[in-house]
């Protein structure tokens, strides 16, 4: 956050505000480059909120579907996570009490354990 005139605003506004003056109240300020913690004037440019999601979309930035997915199809799936979920998965079929899964997988809580078991896969 940065100020201007003593009002708090993204750094990439007052950016924009400090070299080319008053952002018109119907704009937004967006990246070129895609970086929202950019402050390169040259990165820079004006538009509309719907300009700036139909950006967003024409680079693939933007998939709401994605996002709303579970398991490796998910925007925030870490590599190998799903496979460690499944193997904990099988375990727990295969006999292993909560108590050894946490000390297998060096995980703190029963709840967690939990929440990985009612993990849905395909």
């Amino acid at each position: 956050m940065d100020k201007i005139s003593n009002k708090c605003m993204t750094a990439h506004r007052a950016a924009w505000i400090r070299n080319f003056g008053v952002i018109p109240e119907n704009l937004v300020v967006c990246h070129k480059c895609d970086n929202g913690l950019c402050v390169n004037i040259e990165h820079l440019f004006l538009g509309t909120r719907k300009d700036n999601m139909q950006d967003c979309i024409k680079k693939g930035r933007f998939n709401f579907l994605r996002k709303n997915q579970k398991g490796e199809n998910n925007y925030n799936a870490k590599p190998g996570l799903i496979e460690r979920y499944k193997s904990i998965k099988k375990d727990r079929l295969d006999g292993f009490t909560y108590k050894k899964i946490k000390e297998k997988y060096n995980i703190k809580s029963d709840g967690h354990v939990k929440k990985i078991l009612d993990f849905v896969f395909d």
